[in-house]
């Protein structure tokens, strides 16, 4: 069952593309994929050769992917494409089942309806304010551009493309319930994708790269068919019913400076969005300057409990080596004076015995006198009166 994921540009085409892939469908060789760049940092997710082939076509209707071609392709054209066509998905060599993304199919959806048989397509929108930012932001477009632009996109590929074919997928909802909009679209597709791949598909959702967000109830500026326009594609994606597109004037399909003017109130919603995204980004970058600054001080915090901890252990510590170091200096001078009356005692003991009889018999009345007593009584010997 061939897809093709389509949309206007920065419409959310590639993180379907990425999802859908993930679920199963071959999106063709990885080389022959467009490569990632700053404007698209996860990926295109384009075969190169049918990008090239929608560019040729676009080119031969006199128009581009900024200027959607007034002229209906010829017979001789509408024949040439379609071999064209067949002819790139046969070189591409895709498995089971197979699709591939393309904003510029929305365009050239009769065309490529023609050439591939049970073609679906899945058609990604987003808020027209938002694409308008978006494409502001790379320098593609001016923002009143850029709306004409959207309304012909979605205005050719609902004409193009009857309902049963297609699948509207809303970009807020895509990020607002990932889990929820992969279920419905795998189950819509029909495609054999099971849990783990499903939600290896919703972990691929990343809500970061969205730069800019508008209000779907805030569109004041815009022109009213464009609103219309919007509200209709959100109801078939919300409802899976087929809504009916509100009439377009066909002048906003062709981008001319009249019509360009004609919204005079969408350079003033503009330029909000625009501060309001500065301000946005800078709270941003305030809220992580403060975050870091809180974990700063948590670990400032959790290291001061730290070193506190250290202190009463190394308090502790110094007290318990003082109190070991006063038992062993009291006990060494225990030891050494002990050691010092004993040797002093020796000394003692050395010098009285080299004194001679006569001197030690003067001496030890006096000596026992003063320090120790009266001599013991020798033999046969009266105790003094």
């Amino acid at each position: 069952m061939p897809v093709c994921i389509t949309g206007m540009h920065r419409s959310g085409t590639s993180m379907v593309a990425h999802a859908l892939s993930l679920c199963g469908l071959d999106l063709g060789p990885e080389d022959q994929l467009l490569p990632a760049d700053a404007w698209n940092s996860d990926g295109y997710w384009e075969n190169r050769a049918l990008v090239e082939l929608d560019d040729w076509a676009l080119e031969q209707l006199g128009g581009s992917w900024d200027l959607p071609p007034a002229a209906a392709a010829t017979p001789e054209l509408r024949e040439e494409f379609v071999e064209a066509a067949r002819r790139a998905v046969a070189e591409v060599g895709f498995g089971e089942p197979w699709g591939w993304k393309d904003p510029r199919a929305c365009l050239l959806a009769d065309l490529w309806h023609e050439a591939v048989t049970d073609l679906r397509f899945v058609v990604a929108v987003r808020n027209p304010v938002e694409v308008a930012l978006s494409l502001r932001r790379r320098g593609a477009t001016s923002p009143q551009l850029a709306l004409s632009l959207w309304s012909a996109y979605y205005a050719e590929v609902l004409a193009r493309v009857p309902a049963s074919d297609r699948v509207v997928v809303a970009y807020d909802a895509f990020l607002g319930d990932p889990s929820g909009s992969v279920e419905r679209l795998v189950g819509r597709l029909g495609l054999a994708a099971d849990s783990e791949q499903q939600q290896e598909a919703v972990s691929s959702v990343d809500v970061r790269l969205r730069h800019h967000v508008g209000d779907s109830g805030s569109l004041h500026g815009v022109p009213a068919q464009v609103v219309d326009l919007y509200e209709a594609l959100l109801s078939e994606a919300r409802d899976g019913a087929p809504a009916e597109p509100p009439p377009q004037d066909p002048s906003t399909l062709k981008p001319t400076r009249a019509v360009a003017t004609r919204s005079s109130g969408l350079t003033t919603l503009v330029a909000a969005y625009q501060e309001r995204d500065r301000l946005r980004v800078q709270v941003e970058r305030l809220t992580a300057d403060r975050d870091t600054w809180h974990e700063n001080s948590e670990k400032s915090r959790e290291d001061a409990s730290r070193l506190a901890i250290d202190r009463d252990a190394w308090r502790t510590q110094a007290r318990h080596w003082r109190a070991e170091t006063e038992r062993l200096v009291a006990a060494e001078q225990r030891r050494l004076g002990w050691r010092f009356r004993q040797a002093r005692l020796r000394y003692a003991r050395r010098v009285w015995r080299a004194l001679p009889a006569a001197v030690r018999n003067q001496l030890r009345p006096r000596i026992y006198g003063e320090f120790i007593g009266p001599p013991p009584l020798q033999k046969d010997e009266a105790p003094p009166a």
